[in-house]
């Protein structure tokens, strides 16, 4: 029996073993290393329909909701919280969160103001540099007859109001107000107010 051929046999065979228990292939060439990247991309929300939208008192509300883009997960699964009473004149927030499967997580907001179907409806912010402090709207009045109802969009409500008015909000921000009743004109004697009169040119149609 050849002793040395048999062991350099053995030594060939545990070589290939150690080899192959290691990841080599035995033939010198080194496999290729799959690296993953971490996903780090929050899901796109995208409104469907406005980001304001107007109903009128006692009418019914249509929630549109929202479309959902992830850059990996094929499907990603949307929360939504707040509610609509037609039934109460003011505003409401609908929030609408998402979250994936890597725990990134992103969230929109629609604002529903509700107001009467002859209201003068318009919006305001209060941060923007004006005659009132950052949590206030000044409305004034001309020589015209006034006697209107002003919902603040906070909750708050002044009514019969008659001569100028100015509102304190908690929290700075964006507002929607609804006027009804007599009021003839919007006024503004100082320049300064009309700039928190928020994008004129989108303010909410109604029947006035």
């Amino acid at each position: 029996m050849d002793y040395g051929r048999s062991f350099g046999m053995l030594s060939g065979f545990i070589c290939l073993s150690l080899l192959s228990s290691c990841g080599g292939s035995g033939n010198g060439k080194e496999q290729p290393i799959q690296v993953v990247e971490p996903d780090n991309t929050a899901p796109v929300l995208t409104l469907n329909g406005a980001a304001r939208v107007l109903v009128h008192l006692n009418e019914s509300y249509e929630e549109l909701g929202v479309s959902v883009y992830d850059n990996v997960d094929e499907s990603v699964d949307v929360s939504v919280t707040g509610a609509v009473n037609t039934a109460i004149s003011g505003q409401y927030t609908i929030s609408y969160s998402a979250l994936d499967v890597a725990g990134n997580s992103s969230s929109v907001e629609r604002t529903v103001i509700v107001a009467p179907a002859d209201a003068f409806v318009t919006t305001w912010n209060t941060d923007t540099y004006g005659n009132s402090n950052a949590q206030q709207v000044m409305l004034c009045t001309t020589s015209f007859e006034y006697n209107f109802n002003v919902d603040w969009g906070d909750g708050h409500i002044d009514e019969g109001v008659t001569s100028d008015i100015v509102h304190t909000y908690d929290t700075p921000g964006v507002y929607t107000i609804s006027i009804t009743g007599q009021f003839p004109s919007l006024y503004f004697p100082k320049r300064r107010e009309a700039k928190k009169y928020d994008r004129p040119d989108e303010v909410i149609p109604c029947n006035y």
